[in-house]
Order: structure tokens, then sequence, then C-alpha cells
């Protein structure tokens, strides 16, 4: 049975941008990356001058912060593995990295 954590004791809460253009063009590579950081976002919100989309949520790959301290910034680095020739050039997801901004 998965025992779910009530979003008070949720402390590795982060932030970060994923660009458009991969949600234009491989729609599907999100919901990879998600699942592979066990995402659960509290707030999206698309910034047109960008080009990007501004994430905040948690993730058991984001450090654990203390309550009350600024929500930390995040690069999240995706690397495709190859592009499946039997899907029309669709890139195959092969892994996720979350690298802290700032302070580490």
């Amino acid at each position: 049975m998965v025992q779910a954590k009530a979003m008070s004791d949720c402390n590795q809460t982060g932030s970060f941008y994923l660009d458009f253009n991969m949600a234009k063009d491989n729609p599907l590579l999100y919901g990879e990356v998600f699942a592979a950081m066990k995402f659960f976002p509290l707030r999206c919100e698309m910034l047109a001058e960008l080009m990007k989309f501004f994430y905040v949520g948690y993730s058991p790959l984001f450090d654990d912060i203390p309550k009350g301290t600024p929500i930390p910034n995040y690069d999240i680095l995706v690397t495709i593995a190859k592009t499946d020739p039997e899907s029309d050039d669709y890139p195959v997801f092969e892994s996720v990295e979350v690298k802290r901004l700032g302070s580490h």
C-alpha cells in the first residue's frame, strides 16, 4: 500500500523552467520527466516572453528545506537516449538530473 504524505510534511519543494518547444514538439516527454522526478506540481505558468513553463512543486529529488525558507530554483537536465526509428523520429527519454542553483 502506498502511503501518502500530507503536503505540510513535504519540505522538498523547488521551482524550475522547462522549454515550451519540448512541450510543443514532444509532449509525452513532459510526462516521462515528471514521472522520473516523482514530481507533484503546485503551480505551473506559461511565460510567453521566455517561451518557457515555470513550475513549482514537490519532488523527492529536491533538497529538504526548512519551513519558511524561500523555495530554491533547480536546473532540470533531460537526457534523450536516441531517436526511435519506429516512432517518426520521436525522442526516447533516458534520464533526468536535478541540480540546485545558487547555494549548492
